[in-house]
């Protein structure tokens, strides 16, 4: 038997192997994502990557795991077999070099795991797998594109072909948080120049009064000067 240290090792490798730079990107948007619904929710906790062990001590390495039930925390592991929670949602993102054995193996560790719901992302195709819990608790396929575990999060496909994860209200996630910090404070330097515009005119027009108001001044001087002169 391979000691625990070896067994993560052994999960790092695999998960790991089958990550790149599109397969990371998509899963830093789900989580980031995931992350502005649940803020506000004491209950639910959204893990990225993190090393999942079984209720038997297995490691795994999910993508995405949402757990309800739980705060938000980031934890280095996450270990159902010492008490913590199964997951409510796992979410696989499936890279051009994995194949369908690989997949099966994934959904029956998440089977083990005690998975509510799976959903499978294929950046290959831009094509997505919902797998569902059936009463017996066992994970079958349905045809769906939409989570309620997710709070009405929907899985479609962009102009460019690849999966694209939507909020509930039809926005798509953004690709990456920074980007929204990026827009607003572009927004708020729009703001302030519009702001700085307008004070800019107002300062101008006081400018224009205060003119006008001295050559009023200065027209009725000449008109007294020139009622005294005759």
């Amino acid at each position: 038997m391979l000691d625990e240290d070896a067994l993560v090792a052994q999960a790092e490798e695999e998960h790991y192997a089958m990550a790149g730079a599109v397969h990371h990107n998509l899963v830093i948007r789900l989580y980031e994502g995931l992350l502005t619904i649940f803020q506000h929710r004491p209950d639910v906790c959204v893990l990225a990557e993190v090393t999942w062990f079984l209720p038997n001590g297995r490691p795994m390495i999910p993508d995405i795991a949402v757990i309800h039930g739980a705060p938000q925390t980031e934890p280095d592991s996450w270990r159902q077999d010492r008490g913590n929670p199964a997951p409510a949602v796992i979410i696989e993102v499936v890279s051009r070099s994995e194949n369908d054995e690989i997949k099966l193996a994934k959904l029956d560790r998440f089977q083990q795991a005690g998975a509510s719901e799976v959903w499978f992302l294929h950046l290959l195709t831009g094509s997505h797998e919902c797998w569902r819990v059936d009463p017996a608790g066992v994970l079958r396929f349905v045809h769906d594109n939409t989570s309620a575990l997710l709070d009405g999060v929907r899985f479609g496909v962009g102009p460019d072909g690849q999966v694209v994860p939507f909020y509930s209200n039809g926005d798509e996630f953004p690709s990456h948080m920074f980007v929204v910090l990026a827009h607003a404070r572009r927004a708020e330097q729009q703001a302030e120049a519009a702001q700085q515009h307008a004070e800019a005119a107002q300062q101008q027009a006081d400018a224009a009064e205060q003119r006008a108001l001295i050559a009023e001044a200065e027209v009725a001087r000449l008109r007294r000067l020139l009622g005294e002169q005759r």
